[in-house]
């Protein structure tokens, strides 16, 4: 049998930070939106304060000579665009993290990058 030891006192809210970033906006707004689906339940229990921030998208530039022998005006030039974008949720209850963290970790992202952050607070603040 495993013990679990409980970390979080009951008074610490937990701030997360999801940074979502993809080469297609298409696949960006597809998994937003199953993200937002995922959200909802816990929105309409106040259990959650949800904060969406959409960030630039990114451009970069690569320019290749065509021919490694001669002509170096003839160049060839690729693009990359990364779009980003960020939620910022905080969780009021360890039990309702738990549950959170357990449907986030089931969903399946499809063609994006998600980076996690998360940190404790002392307070609860209005958004």
């Amino acid at each position: 049998m495993i013990k679990k030891k409980k970390i979080i006192t009951k008074n610490k809210n937990i701030k997360f930070s999801f940074h979502f970033s993809a080469f297609e906006r298409v696949l960006l707004e597809k998994n937003k939106d199953a993200f937002e689906k995922i959200i909802q339940p816990f929105l309409k229990k106040n259990f959650i304060r949800v904060c969406y921030l959409g960030q630039p998208t990114r451009k970069q530039t690569i320019t290749l000579l065509r021919s490694p022998h001669i002509d170096k005006k003839s160049r060839e030039q690729f693009f990359k665009k990364n779009y980003t974008s960020t939620f910022i949720c905080i969780i009021k209850n360890w039990k309702i993290f738990e549950l959170f963290f357990f449907l986030i970790q089931k969903t399946d992202y499809k063609g994006i990058a998600m980076n996690i952050e998360w940190e404790y607070m002392d307070f609860f603040p209005k958004m």
